[in-house]
C-alpha cells in the first residue's frame, strides 16, 4: 500500500446500502495513524461506521463495525389543568405539552390521542387522568404524567327529622354552596326546644349553606298546664270606690284582664264602678309562654248594686228659705237613697 495517503471514517444507517462520512484526513501520520472522532448518532437502531485508508500507490483497507444505537429516554409531559374540582355532570378539557415527539396517548378517566382531550365526570368522586408520550423510532416512551380530578356532588342532601310533638320543612336537594332554610313548627301543646346536627341553634328557623350532605334534628317539649284562679268581689254599689280585681296563674305568669260588659270602666286590674247598678263580667286570660300551656279562660261576674238605706239629709227649699228670714229653720226629713 505504501505511505497513507487518507483515512475516512463513515457511516450506514441502512446496513451499509448508503454511507455518509463522518470524518476524513488527507495527510494522516505514517506509517501509522491513529484516528477518533465524535458521532452522535441521529437514529436508533444498527449504525455500520467503516474506516478506508487509502495509500499513496492507490490501494485501500477497510474496516467495519456494527454499533447498537439505543432509543433516546424522555421526561415526562404537562397535563393543563394540573388540578381540577368540579361537580358530577362536568367535563374538563385537558392540555398536553412537553415530552420529545408530542405523540401523546391520554389514559385513566380519559383516553385519545393528541395534543388535548375532553372527559367527562358523570359522578361524585376522586379520578386520575394520565399522558404518555409514547415516542417514537428514536425515542423510547416518556414516564407517566397524571393530574387529580375531584368531582363534587351535583347536589347535596338536606335531611330534616323531627321528636315527636312537632314538624319541620326545608329538606330536600340544593346546589353545592346554596344556603337552605329549615324550619320547626311545634304541635299543639309542645314547644321548639333547639336543632342539633350539622347546626346547633334555638331559633325555629335557621340557614345552613350546603356544602356537603347536611342532617339536622328538631327537638320539642312538652308545655305544662297551668290554670287561673279568681276572686269575685261581693258587696259592690254603685257609690263604691275603685277597687282591685284579684287573679293569679298557678305558673307565676301575669294575667290579663278585659272589661265585658257591665257598669264600670277597668284600667289593667283597678275596676271602678260608673254610678249605674248590673251586672258585671271581667274575663282573665294567660296566654302561656315556651314553657306553660294557654290557661283556660276564667269569667268574673259580680253585681254592682244600691248602697244600704239610710238617712239622707235634705235642705230645706230656697222659695222657704226666702219666706222664713226671722227663723231661718232648716228641716230634714228621711228619704230612700240615691
Amino acid at each position: 500500500m505504501g505511505s497513507l495517503a487518507s483515512v475516512a471514517i463513515d457511516a450506514s444507517t441502512d446496513n451499509g446500502n448508503s454511507w455518509f462520512h463522518i470524518f476524513q484526513n488527507i495527510r494522516p501520520m505514517n506509517p501509522v495513524d491513529t484516528e477518533s472522532v465524535m458521532y452522535p448518532p441521529s437514529v436508533a437502531g444498527t449504525v455500520v461506521i467503516r474506516a478506508t485508508a487509502v495509500g499513496t500507490n492507490g490501494l485501500s483497507a477497510t474496516q467495519s463495525r456494527w454499533l447498537a444505537v439505543a432509543k433516546a429516554t424522555q421526561g415526562p409531559p404537562s397535563i393543563t389543568p394540573a388540578v381540577a374540582s368540579i361537580t358530577a355532570g362536568q367535563s374538563v378539557v385537558f392540555s398536553g405539552s412537553g415530552g420529545a415527539t408530542g405523540n401523546y396517548s391520554w389514559g385513566g378517566s380519559a383516553s385519545g390521542n393528541g395534543g388535548s382531550e375532553s372527559a367527562a365526570f358523570p359522578s361524585p368522586g376522586t379520578f386520575t387522568v394520565t399522558l404518555v408520550d409514547t415516542g417514537n423510532t428514536n425515542y423510547s416512551p416518556s414516564p407517566t404524567a397524571s393530574v387529580t380530578v375531584s368531582v363534587g356532588p351535583a347536589f347535596f342532601t338536606l335531611s330534616l327529622s323531627a321528636s315527636s310533638g312537632g314538624s319541620v320543612t326545608g329538606g330536600g336537594s340544593y346546589p353545592p354552596g346554596a344556603q337552605a332554610t329549615a324550619v320547626a313548627t311545634p304541635g299543639p301543646g309542645s314547644a321548639f326546644a333547639g336543632w342539633t346536627g350539622d347546626l346547633v341553634s334555638s331559633a325555629p328557623t335557621v340557614s345552613i349553606v350546603m356544602s356537603a350532605n347536611r342532617s339536622l334534628l328538631a327537638s320539642f317539649t312538652s308545655l305544662l298546664p297551668q290554670t287561673i284562679s279568681a276572686v269575685s268581689p261581693a258587696g259592690i254599689s254603685t257609690r263604691s270606690p275603685a277597687f282591685a280585681i284579684s287573679a293569679s296563674s298557678t305558673s307565676g305568669l301575669p294575667v290579663a284582664l278585659t272589661l265585658d260588659s257591665g257598669p264600670a270602666t277597668l284600667d289593667g286590674a283597678q275596676l271602678t264602678p260608673s254610678g249605674s247598678t248590673g251586672m258585671v263580667t271581667v274575663t282573665a286570660t294567660q296566654p302561656g309562654n315556651s314553657q306553660y300551656l294557654a290557661a283556660v279562660p276564667v269569667a268574673i261576674t259580680f253585681p254592682i248594686g244600691l248602697p244600704p238605706v239610710g238617712v239622707v239629709l235634705s235642705d230645706d227649699s230656697a222659695a222657704t228659705k226666702r219666706s222664713d228670714r226671722v227663723t231661718r229653720n232648716t228641716s230634714y226629713t228621711s228619704g230612700p237613697p240615691h
